[in-house]
């Protein structure tokens, strides 16, 4: 995050407002009561009765339409130096994936401004900009207007529920597993195309579709997007911002559970909801992240899942005590004769967990409600190709 100077008092900064209240001003209709000379008059009037309930209805039909246009264009990406804010109606929800998995804070907006909304929580408030020229603010209770951050990208259309996001001039990716989902807002307020990845080296992601093969920087050193066309990469837009907790690494899995292992009682405690990450490259350097906590590791060593539980190796033995075929999934070893296992990752009936055995500095845990289970599914394919003929 960027601290900017700057004054309360400046025609940027947002005024301070009380809210209030809209009032509805009800309006009686008049009743005509038709007589002997006015009877002549009914027919004409009953027209001119019809025509007002004509427009009454264009109107409310206008009304309605306008509505449902404003409540389509409810979300949106507001970002910074380090940080974003998404906007859903009137919840946000900011995000600094460099210092914290999941959710930094959430908000409410109590009001708006023709330059900015006004959001709070018990802790703060805040005004974000609309445009890119003006600053984020904020203030505590009881004190004044702040600058604090200055202005990256806006944009005024945020659907999508994956939080690693990819911005240019105009437009983003958003990571999620292997699939990678671009939007341009500017242009229309859809998915503009879904791609996948297909590989990276050390300083791109190599992603396509049937149309298109784009390659996206795996940092945010102010490289450019390209486009591959008739086998030549020609660079297409600029990097503004790379907001992700596994930024640099290939692949990325997230766990919504944590479940601590209780060591006296040899088994795993109730789930606890906490954003937690696993990522790691083809090489088996790896990180674990949650809340503001990172614990690097180096796996040497790889196998499935499958081929370390003896019970379901043999299919005889299986049947005669009743155990189903096995889950699969895969295992990093710290050392590399297959010793020390550093996580195991399976991909059961209840979605994918990881348990982390020896990842230094951490004590022993599980994490559950993995969100990427493509991820895990391709490293299990990866490593079953890889396998020496002696481990069949």
């Amino acid at each position: 995050m960027s601290f900017v100077s700057g004054r309360c008092g400046s025609a940027d900064a947002p005024t301070r407002h009380i809210i209030g209240r809209w009032a509805c001003r009800s309006v009686r209709n008049k009743t005509f009561h038709p007589n002997s000379s006015t009877i002549d008059t009914i027919i004409p009037q009953q027209k001119i009765m019809d025509m007002k309930l004509q427009r009454i209805i264009i109107t409310w039909t206008l009304v309605l339409i306008s509505t449902v246009v404003t409540l389509a264009q409810t979300t949106g990406l507001y970002t910074y130096e380090g940080g974003y804010f998404i906007k859903n109606g009137n919840s946000w929800e900011e995000y600094r994936p460099d210092f914290q998995e999941g959710v930094w804070a959430a908000y409410e907006q109590y009001n708006e401004e023709e330059n900015f909304y006004n959001i709070q929580n018990s802790q703060c408030v805040v005004s974000v900009p609309k445009s890119t020229v003006n600053k984020f603010y904020y203030a505590k209770p009881g004190e004044e207007w702040q600058p604090i951050y200055n202005t990256k990208e806006i944009y005024e259309y945020m659907p999508d529920s994956g939080r690693e996001i990819y911005c240019y001039q105009g437009g983003y990716f958003v990571r999620d597993g292997l699939t990678w989902r671009e939007y341009r807002p500017g242009t229309k307020h859809e998915l503009w195309a879904s791609y996948e990845q297909k590989s990276a080296n050390e300083y791109f992601f190599f992603i396509g579709n049937e149309n298109n093969e784009v390659a996206i920087p795996r940092s945010d050193s102010g490289e450019s997007i390209f486009l591959s066309k008739d086998g030549n990469w020609t660079p297409i837009y600029s990097m503004t911002g790379i907001y992700d907790g596994a930024k640099g690494y290939e692949y990325s899995m997230e766990f919504k559970w944590w479940h601590a292992y209780d060591a006296e009682r040899m088994e795993y405690g109730d789930s606890v909801s906490r954003a937690s990450r696993v990522c790691f490259n083809s090489d088996g350097r790896g990180e674990v992240r949650y809340s503001g906590n990172r614990f690097p590791f180096q796996a040497k060593a790889f196998n499935l899942y499958e081929k370390t539980r003896f019970i379901d190796q043999d299919p005889l033995i299986g049947f005669l005590f009743g155990f189903s075929a096995p889950d699969e999934g895969f295992v990093f070893y710290g050392d590399e004769d297959g010793f020390l296992e550093l996580l195991t990752y399976v991909d059961d009936s209840d979605g994918g967990i990881c348990v982390l055995h020896r990842i230094p500095g951490m004590e022993k845990a599980k994490l559950s409600g993995c969100r990427n289970t493509d991820v895990g599914e391709k490293i299990h394919s990866m490593i079953e190709e890889n396998l020496p003929e002696s481990t069949e």
